[in-house]
Order: C-alpha cells, then sequence, then structure tokens
C-alpha cells in the first residue's frame, strides 16, 4: 500500500513537471538570518546571476528557461524537509541547491534521494553525505577537505620540513564547525610524514591571547599552520612581528580553505551584455554580463581576495614585514572576470526581489556565491548535456550520473575550474603563493601549483624567486634543539691540557692496579654465585606491626610453615603457636612471618631464633606480639620450616641441581624461590610471600561468593603455571590443592609446593599420612595405590588433582570436594584407591557447572591416567568453555567498558544540553529578534539602528473595560491567552515581528529588525485581513454568543529601535511613526482597518489592495489629517467581517468626532451582555455592569479609549 502510495506521489509530481516543459524550476535553501555566515541574503544572488546569463543565451538551451525558488531552512532539519516537501508537491522544483548547513542536508539529503531529485551542495562538507550508495542523487561542488593537507604534506615534504605547530580557530561560533572539519583532515594527512608538535585552538579575537598563544608555539615548532579567517591571520602575523618571529627563523603556512580566489590581472571589453560559452575542446569559460575577457583559453592563476587586498591598501614597511615569511596556501584561481565586480553585483542584486538584501559594502557578501553560481551552471549544463543524449531531464539519478565523470562537462566558473569526477568529487587545484615584488609593490605571487589529480606539486617561473633570509629555507627546528638538548658546549680551559697530560701519566701507572681490582671483583662474584641459595638467618627480620595493622590484616593472609596459609586477625602470641606433625613425625608451625630486613642494629646474639620462639614461647612471642612477616633483603618473604636434626647435605650435586632449576623457575603463576637457611634448627625453605592467602582460605570465607570471572580466572592461572611446570625440568608438581594455590594481591594465582624434593624429604622419598586421608582427597588414584610415592608426583596425577581442585573452586564449598557424600575421609580415600565402583567415586557434580566445565572436570579425573588430557589441552577446552582470561585483564576490559559508557553519558549529557540550549535560545528568540539575540549571546551591546521606512500595526479589544467588568480574572486571562495564542499563529505566516502587548492591546511591526525591503506594508495589510477574518470564528468561552470585536490601525514611516534595560530587557520601537500608527487605532471603527495615507500610498503603488476613503480626521498633535479605510486585497480568499460604509456620513461633516461609532457600540454591547448574564443568573449579574462612564470604562467618558501612547510611551514610544 505504500508502495503505491509512492507511486501515485511520483507521477503526479512528474505530472506536475510536464505542464512546465520548458522551464526547469530549482530550490535553494539558505538561512534568512545575516547571523549566519551562509546566508541568502549574503550569496543567494549568485544564482540569480548564473541563471539570468543562461536565459539571455539564445544558442544554449533554446525554448527552455531556468528559474530557481527560495526558501529559508533556518539551518533546522525540520524546516528544511518541510520546505523541500513544499517546493517539490506545490512548486514543482525539479532539483535542490543546498541546504547550506550540514545536518539539515543529511536529513534532506535522504529524502532527495528517495524521491529521485539531484541536489547540489555548495556549502556544507558533512562526510556522511560521502556515502554515494545512500545519496546517490547528491553531488558536492565544493572540493574535499583533504585536499588541502594533501598540498600542505607535499609541500613540507619538498622543504624538508618533519616539525609543525597548528594554530587556528575562529571568533564566530557558525564557522567552528567548518574549522574543525579542516583541521581534522589536515592533521590526519600531515600525519604521514609530519610530527604535530603542538595544537593550539582559540575561539577569541583577542590580541592578548593571540600574543600568550604565538609565544607557545615558537617554544615547540618554526614552522606555523594557520588555520583561520583572513583578519584573524592578519591579526596573528602582526602580533608575531612584534615578537620577533617574522625575521626569517620562522615560516606561517597561511592555510585559506574557504575563500575564493581571484585572478591577478583580467581586462574586459564593456560591451559584453550577456553570457558568453567558448568551446574548446571540454573547456566552457562563463563571463558576467557586460564584461569581457582576453585570452579566455589560458586561465590566469590567482590569488586570496583578502591578501590581495591588504596589499593593495598600501601597508607600511613594517606591516610588509609581517607577510615575509608567509606562505599562502589557497585554491588556484581558473577565472576569467574580476572577482571584485562579481561580488559587488552579487550585492547589487541581493538588494532586490526576493532577497531585499540592505548589506553596506560588497565585501559582506558570502564567497560561497561564487560556488552556489557555479552549481547553477553545472545543473544547468548537465540538463543540456542529458537533453543531447535523448535522456530524461527529470530523472534526478540520470542527471547525477552525466555530472559525474563526464568529459562533457567541464568549465571554468566563478570559484575556478569545475570538473567532477566519477565519485562525484570536484578536482580544483591549489597553490601556494609567495610575497613578492613586483614593480615597485608586493604582491603574492603563485609559486608552487598542487594537481589535486596526480597529487603532486608544480613550479612557476616565480619560484625561483623566492627569496629565503639565508639563501634556503630555514629548518624546522634550532640546531642545538628548543631547549639546548642538542649541543653540550664544552668551556674551553687553558688548564686542561696541562691535567690532561698528568693524567696521562697516571692513567700508566693505575693500570696494574686497576686490572688487580678487576679480577678479584670477578672472583668474588663467582664465589657468591655459588652460594646464591643460602641465606644466612641471622639476616633474617621480625618488623612490629601496630595494632592497627593486626585489626586490618582480616584481609591479609598469615602463611603457615608448610607452604599454607590462612586468615588471622589475632597478635600471635607464644602459647598460641600451632605445631602440627608431618608424614615424618616433624613439627609444623603455624608462625607470623613478616618484612625481612638485613638488621644492623641488633646482634646475632641477642636476637631471638624463630624456632625458639617457637619452642620457648612464653619468654620469646610477648617480646614480639604484633610480628607477622619476615623479609630477605627487602623482599616479603614466607618461610617454610623443615624438621632436621642435621643440616642437609649441600655438597650433593643432585641438590644443588634442584636449587639451580628452582632459581629458574620464573612464571607469573608460580611463586619466586629466594633460597634456604640450613642453620640448625632454623632450617627452612624461603620463598614469595602472598598477601591474600591461600585458595583454601578464599574457599573457607562463607561471606565472599566468588563470580564466575573470578573462578574462571582461577582456573587460567592455574592452568598456565602447571604448563610451565610440566614443561620444566621439574616435570609434575605432586602437591597440587586449594593450600598449594596461594593469591597474591592482584588476586592472581601463584603455585607453591614444589621441587627441591631432596631438600624436604632426604633420600627416603615421601610416605602417605594415614592420620590425615582428608589430606589425600587431591591425590590420583594411581598414585594411592603406591607402596613408595613419587615425591614429585606425576603429569598425569596433576590433572587428577586440578580436576578435585576445579570442583571446588566452581562449587566454591569449603567442606571439601567430597560435600554431600556421607562417609568418612578414609572410607573416601579407600573407595578412591579401589576404582571398583561403577562408576568410580568422585565429587559430585550439579547443574550449577556450565555443562563444558562439567565434561572438562569428569575428562580430567578419568579413572584411567592415559585418557585424561594434559594440560595444553585442558588450556584449550577450558578458553573454549570460558574464555575469560585473568582478573586484571578481565578488569582491564571492564573498566574500558566503563570508559566506553562514561563516553556515551558524556555524549548524552552533551545532547542534552545542546537541547537545552536549543530551548533557551527558542525562548530568548521569542523575546527578542533573533539578531538581537546573537549580538547579546556574543557579549556585544546592542546598538539603536534608524530604519527609514517600516510599518507598524496596532489593534485592541473594543468594549474590554466593560467585558472585564462583568467577568471574573481569570476569565479575562483566558480570553486574552485565547485570542492572542491565535494571533501569535497567524503572524508566523508573515515576515512581521511582534513588538509587545499591554492589555488588550497588540503591537506589530515589519521591516525591522531585518529590513525586506517594501514588502512591510504588504505583509501588515495582508496580516490585517486575515486577523479580521480569523476574528469572526473566535468565541470567547464565557460569552459565547457574544462576538469580539477588534480595532485595527496602521501607519508607515521611519523609526528608532533598540534594546532599552538590562533587567528583563525589551525591544523598543520609538518615533513619531508609532505615535501616528496607534492614534489610528484608537480613532478606528470596530472591525475595521485604518490606515494612514502614508501607508494608503504605499499600497497603492504595489497594487491590489482596496481602499476607501473615511474622510479628515482630527489626531492629537497632528492636526487634521486625510485617513483611509483598507477594505480587502485582490485575491484575498478568507471571509471577512461586514464593511459599513461610512462615505455618506462623512461626505458632508468634514470631520469626525473621534470614536462617535465606536461609543454606541459599546453602549449597546455592555446592555448586550448585561441581558445575557441576567438570563444566565435570573438577573444577579445585571447589577454588576456599571453605568456608561461610572465605572473607570477604559475608553474614559464618552467612550474615548486613551492611546497606548500615553499609557506605554516608555514601552514603545515617544510623544511628539
Amino acid at each position: 500500500m505504500a508502495t503505491t502510495r509512492v507511486r501515485i506521489l511520483t507521477m503526479l509530481l512528474i505530472g506536475g513537471f510536464g505542464a512546465l516543459a520548458e522551464r526547469f524550476l530549482m530550490g535553494l535553501q539558505a538561512p534568512q538570518s545575516l547571523s549566519n555566515p551562509f546566508s541568502a541574503l549574503r550569496l543567494g544572488a549568485g544564482l540569480q546571476i548564473a541563471l539570468d546569463a543562461l536565459n539571455a543565451n539564445p544558442t544554449f538551451l533554446p525554448n527552455h528557461t531556468f528559474a530557481f525558488t527560495y526558501a529559508d531552512c533556518a539551518c533546522d532539519p525540520k524546516v528544511s524537509l518541510d520546505s523541500f516537501i513544499k517546493q517539490v508537491r506545490d512548486q514543482g522544483i525539479i532539483a535542490l541547491l543546498g541546504p547550506v548547513c550540514a545536518e539539515a542536508s543529511e536529513v534532506t539529503g535522504l529524502l532527495a534521494a528517495q524521491w529521485n531529485v539531484p541536489m547540489l551542495g555548495f556549502v556544507g562538507q558533512t562526510q556522511r553525505m560521502d556515502r554515494t550508495t545512500v545519496y546517490d542523487t547528491y553531488v558536492r561542488i565544493m572540493s574535499p577537505l583533504q585536499r588541502m593537507g594533501q598540498m600542505l604534506e607535499a609541500t613540507m615534504r619538498h622543504f624538508g620540513w618533519t616539525r609543525a605547530a597548528m594554530l587556528g580557530g575562529t571568533a564566530q561560533n557558525s564557522t567552528w564547525a567548518n574549522i574543525d572539519e579542516l583541521w581534522a583532515s589536515v592533521e590526519r594527512e600531515l600525519a604521514r610524514s609530519v610530527t604535530i608538535t603542538a595544537r593550539i585552538k582559540y575561539d577569541t579575537s583577542n590580541l592578548r591571547l593571540h600574543r600568550q598563544n604565538l609565544q607557545e608555539v615558537s617554544r615547540k615548532a618554526r614552522i606555523v599552520i594557520l588555520m583561520c579567517g583572513s583578519d584573524e591571520a592578519r591579526e596573528i602575523l602582526l602580533e608575531a612581528q612584534a615578537l620577533g618571529l617574522t625575521t626569517g627563523k620562522f615560516v606561517f603556512l597561511v592555510v585559506q580553505q574557504f575563500e575564493v580566489s581571484e585572478p591577478v590581472a583580467a581586462t574586459y571589453y564593456s560591451s559584453m551584455i550577456c553570457c558568453h560559452i567558448y568551446h574548446d575542446n571540454y573547456k566552457h569559460f562563463f563571463i558576467l554580463p557586460g564584461k569581457s575577457h582576453v585570452d579566455a583559453q589560458v586561465p590566469s592563476l590567482g590569488q586570496d581576495s583578502f591578501w590581495k587586498s591588504v596589499v593593495a591598501e598600501g601597508l607600511d614597511s613594517m606591516a610588509l614585514r609581517a607577510l615575509e615569511p608567509v606562505l599562502l596556501f589557497a585554491i588556484k584561481a581558473y577565472g576569467t572576470y574580476d572577482y571584485d565586480v562579481f561580488l559587488q553585483e552579487v550585492r547589487r542584486r541581493l538588494a532586490g526581489p526576493p532577497f531585499h538584501s540592505n548589506l553596506s559594502s560588497y565585501k559582506e557578501v558570502s564567497p560561497y556565491a561564487a560556488y552556489l553560481h557555479d552549481a547553477g551552471i553545472l545543473y544547468a549544463m548537465a540538463v543540456r548535456e542529458l537533453l543531447r543524449q535523448g535522456g530524461n531531464p527529470r530523472d534526478g539519478r540520470a542527471v547525477i550520473r552525466t555530472i559525474r565523470g563526464s568529459n562533457k562537462i567541464k568549465f571554468y566558473g566563478a570559484s575556478g575550474q569545475v570538473s567532477i569526477d566519477v565519485n562525484g568529487e570536484r578536482f580544483l587545484d591549489y597553490a601556494v603563493f609567495d610575497l613578492q615584488k613586483k614593480g615597485n609593490a608586493s604582491q603574492f605571487l603563485p609559486v608552487m601549483v598542487f594537481d589535486t589529480f596526480q597529487k603532486a606539486l608544480s613550479f612557476t617561473p616565480e619560484y625561483q624567486k623566492m627569496g629565503w633570509p639565508d639563501g634556503r629555507p630555514p629548518s624546522d627546528m634550532p640546531e642545538c634543539g628548543f631547549t639546548g638538548e642538542l649541543c653540550q658546549e664544552a668551556p674551553i680551559n687553558l688548564a686542561l691540557v696541562l691535567v690532561g697530560s698528568i693524567l696521562s701519566l697516571i692513567v700508566i701507572g693505575t693500570v696494574a692496579f686497576l686490572t688487580y681490582l678487576v679480577v678479584q671483583s670477578r672472583s668474588l662474584q663467582e664465589s657468591m654465585d655459588t652460594t646464591w641459595w643460602k641465606i644466612n638467618f641471622e639476616d633474617i627480620t621480625l618488623v612490629s606491626t601496630s595494632k592497627q595493622d593486626i585489626v586490618e590484616s582480616e584481609s591479609l593472609q598469615v602463611p603457615l610453615v608448610n607452604g599454607s596459609y590462612r586468615s588471622s586477625s589475632k597478635q600471635v602470641s607464644g602459647n598460641q603457636s600451632n605445631v602440627h606433625h608431618d608424614v615424618h613425625g616433624t613439627d609444623r608451625v603455624e608462625i607470623p612471618i613478616g618484612i625481612y630486613q638485613a638488621s644492623k642494629h641488633m646482634s646475632h646474639r641477642n636476637r631471638p631464633s624463630i624456632r625458639g620462639l617457637i619452642r620457648q614461647p612464653v619468654m620469646a612471642l610477648p617480646t614480639c606480639p604484633n610480628c607477622r612477616m619476615c623479609g630477605v633483603q627487602g623482599n616479603q618473604v614466607a618461610l617454610k620450616f623443615l624438621e632436621r636434626t642435621h643440616p642437609p647435605d649441600l655438597k650433593s650435586k643432585s641438590m644443588l641441581k634442584e636449587l639451580q632449576i628452582m632459581r629458574e623457575m620464573l612464571h607469573e603463576n608460580l611463586v619466586i624461590f629466594f633460597g634456604v637457611c640450613v642453620e640448625l634448627p632454623n632450617v627452612c625453605i624461603v620463598t614469595q610471600y602472598c598477601r591474600k592467602g591461600s585458595l583454601k582460605d578464599v574457599l573457607k570465607t562463607s561471606d565472599f561468593e566468588l563470580d564466575w570471572m573470578f573462578k574462571t580466572s582461577f582456573a587460567h592461572d592455574i592452568v598456565n603455571g602447571m604448563i610451565f611446570l610440566h614443561k620444566s625440568p621439574i616435570k609434575s608438581h605432586g602437591n597440587l590443592k586449594p593450600s598449594t594455590c596461594l593469591l597474591d594481591s592482584r588476586l592472581q594465582i601463584k603455585l607453591t609446593g614444589f621441587g627441591i624434593w631432596e631438600f624436604r624429604y632426604g633420600k627416603k622419598g615421601k610416605t602417605l599420612d594415614i592420620n590425615k586421608q582428608e589430606e589425600l582427597y587431591w591425590t590420583a588414584p594411581e598414585l594411592l595405590r603406591m607402596e613408595d610415592l613419587p615425591v614429585n608426583g606425576t603429569p598425569k596425577g596433576d590433572v587428577f588433582s586440578f580436576a578435585i581442585l576445579m570442583r571446588e573452586v566452581i562449587y566454591h564449598e569449603d567442606e571439601g570436594p567430597y560435600v554431600g557424600i556421607h562417609l568418612e575421609p578414609k572410607d573416601i580415600i579407600d573407595q578412591v584407591r579401589d576404582g571398583i565402583a561403577v562408576p568410580p567415586l568422585r565429587p559430585l557434580l550439579t547443574e550449577r557447572c556450565e555443562p563444558r566445565i562439567q565434561a572438562l572436570i569428569r575428562q580430567c579425573w578419568d579413572e584411567s591416567a592415559d585418557r585424561r588430557p594434559d594440560f595444553s589441552s585442558v588450556s584449550r577446552m577450558l578458553r573454549l568453555a570460558s574464555p575469560e582470561g585473568n582478573i586484571l585483564d578481565n578488569m582491564v576490559s571492564k573498566l574500558e567498558k566503563y570508559a566506553n559508557h562514561l563516553e556515551e553519558v558524556v555524549d548524552d549529557r552533551t545532547a542534552q544540553l545542546e537541547s537545552e540550549k536549543k530551548k533557551t535560545d527558542r525562548l530568548l528568540s521569542s523575546l527578542l529578534p533573533g539578531i538581537v539575540v546573537d549580538q547579546l549571546k556574543a557579549g556585544k551591546t546592542v546598538q539603536p539602528e534608524q530604519y527609514e521606512l517600516v510599518t507598524i500595526f496596532f489593534c485592541d479589544i473594543v468594549g474590554f473595560t466593560a467585558m472585564s467588568a462583568i467577568s471574573t480574572p481569570l476569565e479575562v486571562i483566558n480570553l486574552l491567552n485565547d485570542l492572542y495564542n491565535l494571533l501569535d499563529d497567524i503572524i508566523k505566516e508573515y515576515d512581521v515581528y511582534k513588538v509587545e502587548t499591554i492589555g488588550d492591546a497588540y503591537m506589530v511591526a515589519s521591516g525591522l529588525p531585518v529590513r525586506n525591503g517594501v514588502r512591510h506594508v504588504e505583509e501588515i495589510a495582508t496580516m490585517s485581513l486575515h486577523f479580521l477574518s480569523s476574528i469572526m470564528n473566535f468565541r470567547i468561552r464565557h460569552l459565547p454568543q457574544e462576538q469580539l470585536k477588534l480595532r485595527i490601525g496602521i501607519n508607515s514611516g521611519p523609526v528608532v529601535a533598540g534594546v532599552v534595560g538590562n533587567t528583563m530587557p525589551r525591544y523598543c520601537l520609538f518615533g513619531d511613526t508609532v505615535n501616528v500608527a496607534s492614534r489610528m487605532e484608537s480613532t478606528g471603527f470596530p472591525l475595521h482597518i485604518h490606515v494612514s495615507e502614508a501607508t494608503t500610498n504605499l499600497l497603492k503603488q504595489i497594487g491590489g489592495y482596496f481602499l476607501v476613503e473615511r474622510g479628515t480626521i482630527n489626531l492629537k498633535g497632528k492636526g487634521n489629517q486625510l485617513t483611509y479605510w483598507l477594505k480587502g486585497k485582490a485575491g484575498f480568499q478568507m471571509p471577512l467581517p461586514e464593511f459599513f460604509h461610512t462615505g455618506e456620513i462623512l461626505k458632508n461633516k468634514g470631520t469626525v468626532e473621534s470614536n462617535q461609532i465606536t461609543e454606541n457600540w459599546t453602549e449597546e454591547f455592555a446592555k448586550d451582555v448585561a441581558a445575557f448574564r441576567a438570563k444566565q443568573s435570573m438577573g444577579a449579574t445585571a447589577n454588576r455592569i456599571p453605568p456608561h462612564g461610572a465605572a473607570g470604562d477604559k475608553h474614559g467618558p464618552k467612550g474615548q479609549r486613551p492611546s497606548p501612547v500615553t499609557q506605554a510611551s516608555s514601552v514603545w514610544a515617544t510623544t511628539q
């Protein structure tokens, strides 16, 4: 159904176009406000010039004409879309030029593509429009921004510059988007070979800030890229000269992307009266009406109009020196016309319809008028070429295809050569200009040209004349660097010669001594290397900690001497030491350990041994009740004591080999081995201390539930550590369980309890402790069956241990892996050892575990060791089942997601701020004129302005005082609110400005603050008729049977307007024109439009309005004045109230008493209202109607209403 509607609409549109087969109508969209640099009042006439030239040429496209219609898009996507729909549906355009604003262009471009309407962009450079598959009816006549960056990069590469600073910005908020787009494009292109050492953007024209920026830049770069407007560039260069930066050491590359170049020289014949087209191969040269050309086939190079005007102004020698270090980067001009003449012609045309602009100088014309001119020419040539090919010029996509990549559509226009490639991009060459002497003057001349097609530089004859201070281009940095880092100046001292001679003699004598020291040092080092593992117990220091630290140690872990750890927040005393027995019957003691320090403040004789502290708790531990950690050479360490009756045999090669292997076991998931202490009775192993305790402690903490990320992270850490162990000479762990999986401060697993088996158990090997069956839960069944248990276990046994351990980690239970199996530990171990059950006894797996993890665990604890995977396979399966990495990686990932979320929040808040700003702007615009709001927001003072000719409108409600007297305040408010909402909606359709409302008085003006030629009187007159027509259907809520009657007065003349006050500022009008307009309203009749003689004369000049002479009336302060009634307008279709012709009454009297008819109507209205109220309330309200003139009637005695000027002269008028 929707598709059918679209097809029907398209057929209707095509049918509408067919009725105008010889007329091609284009649509133009640009904001009307002069505060916008792309205002139609600054550039619109460029299209007029192009179309007039085309229509004046009888040979271009016979029997066809080109025209355009203009719509104010206000840089609002909604307004632009609505205007485009009306232009296509109501006016029948077949092409669109604009909109000039990026946001509006993106939205409207989508509908243009859907409706197959060609759209030519001549200002906006948003990158989203480059998507040709979406915007397939769009072509852009502006050159891509990256071309400027490519030329800058090629130029810097040519001169050997690899460092530069970027400085730029604008004080105009409306052009910031363009500066930002250009900045990003240039920086992206320069990144290939240039390092940007400083980036400074500004948004002000403050000269002091320019000076600070230049000082900052000069400390970091010699090559400065300026991206700003012409005026701002001149100010910055003058500041640079004041700072001494124009002496030749610095070069300023001035980028003029948004300026249009003009030719250096062009002469014309004054007899040329229409546009001529010259054909030479594919070239077309367009000449302005009234001008001619010389040698049109050879385009001349150009320069930026501003920079030419600066030189032409006759600058003094000091100002010229400020321009000497400047290289100007601008578009290469191909024009065969005088650009200033073009701008003057644009300004002249802008003053006429439909723009009625009041620019004071041609310099206020937007440079984009040239691009708009060429856009119109480009479309017309595409239509002509399509007609030659027998195509349909109303097929938008066909028009765009004809434009893109066509060798037959190339010409030289107002903005240079126009040639569009297959991607819809324009090839527009750029040039580098240098200030050179030309006769007695200095002028910017082109020295290099950048071919955007081949991306290569070519040189002009002026290139050889470039003058460098040292005869060559300056370096991009000082010889010694910006901070002198490249030079090391050495002061010349004659004494050094003598000292050198003496030193040469001393060196010979000291060589032998130095050689001896080196030999001794190496011998000492080799001796130390053979005993690196040996730690003297006297170097182990117990460090006291405060009670606060002990309380805080709840989250820290106190290590057990057997390698396991437990949580503890209690002070350790002698009688609190816990003694355990291992399989050899030796004691294993839980002790506090502390920071290892080499203490020289206590002698070995006075320092108690740790074993002594354990054996004699009452004597030793009270002396150091807060000791928790030990240290070795500044490292926090854990001590594992071994019960030895005699010291280990350190001469055994196998034992030394074990120690050397442990030294080389460096991995992020293994504890670091520091060495051993062999002094009786303190034989111990010294390893890295892990602050967070063991995995066993974590599992026993019931109030700390691990999430899945932690669990999988622990599993990955364990597997990574085991892979390293199995590939090392150690081959296997042999004791993998929760107590041997330690956690460091980053919650990373560190495996311990492996290696140096001979040092631990001696030659006799390891035996099972039958008294502690629960310690065998993690031992593989094949190992349980062995009589002589391998001290280092087996790799497959480690896999079994990992499966049991993994089950504990996943289910996070502190009662051991076999929780839920109601058997004694001995019975469990017996069944696991026997393996006769089917299936063999294993820990329970419930649905809480992910299925793939369950399958992995079952495979790892398989009864057959051969069917168990190795840890490399376990790692792969674990990553497939749970791809999360370690905790640190996950935390970093979460932080990245959080940062991305913050960016989204910031963008959302920025959008909200922008939305609120738009609301504030709309509110301000409803209180003050838009141009005034822009000036106030910029912090500028709004100067009063005189307007030579405007039209003022006043209206009020006849009988309002009497109506108020019989109404409640709420009813009066509702009446005025309904009426003003109606009138406010009407004035939106006209070029008028609502000045003020006071009570029932309503004041409107046209022709200010934006002048509109003579349209002001027409706008006010038609609006007044619209008011009378709408008031006929207006109903008063509380008096539905009564007809509201307006009294309207209009006058035209000069006024002065300005903003008055700081608190609640008002835009006020002053002048006799305001007084007369007010008196025209006060002396008028109900439902009549009273018009002054000045307004009548203007309406007669325009024509089409029906006016009736009222006669001569006496106006206060003005005497007798001839006035008229406005009765209607030709073509005005809205119904109007009945017009009471008073000609007969006025014919014999000559003058009329003010408000004669109004007085009678007011009395009748009061009587009618009283009767209506009496009927409604049984006469209760009839007594509220005051007698005539007794209730302070607004119209005073005899019904005369005082002028609004006497009521509020300070608001809108001054009495003359």
